[in-house]
């Protein structure tokens, strides 16, 4: 929404987009969506727990740099 806002506030076309990685039979792959509807429920809720994964993945990765005696790497990597 913030993208699209800046976009017609500067005149620019916009044209939304996702990339979502899987890892299958033990590759990643890249699909990459543009154009779609935005306010599809489905997909939103299937963003949002790949989001919630990428959180747990950056606490987990912030802990053993933080024993490493690397502080603030969550609040970094948010930032």
């Amino acid at each position: 929404a913030e993208a699209r806002a800046e976009a017609d506030t500067l005149g620019l076309p916009f044209v939304n987009g996702v990339e979502i990685s899987v890892t299958w039979r033990g590759r990643t792959i890249h699909v990459v969506g543009l154009d779609f509807d935005e306010h599809n429920e489905a997909l939103q809720n299937l963003l949002a727990e790949v989001r919630k994964g990428r959180l747990k993945r950056l606490e987990a990765i912030a802990a053993k740099l933080e024993k490493k005696g690397i502080t603030g790497a969550y609040e970094g990597a948010l930032a």
